[in-house]
């Protein structure tokens, strides 16, 4: 039987970029892909919403680096 933990496990390994957030808008967990494209800590972003993340030069990386078109 799979346990909550073993999702949780999955969630973090995921290669590809995965996040969680709560009804309230803030990070509930997000994975170790996330952090480390991003350069945060887990605990930097946890109870945090995306929106406090996002400076001119932050726009700038996802545009140019992390998301493309």
């Amino acid at each position: 039987m799979t346990s909550l933990a073993d999702y949780q496990w999955l969630f973090r390994k995921a290669p590809s970029m995965a996040t969680s957030i709560g009804e309230d808008g803030a990070y509930l967990d997000v994975n170790d892909a996330f952090l480390q494209r991003l350069g945060y800590a887990r605990e930097d972003m946890v109870g945090r919403k995306p929106a406090e993340f996002v400076t001119a030069e932050s726009a700038r990386r996802i545009e140019t680096e992390l998301m493309p078109l």
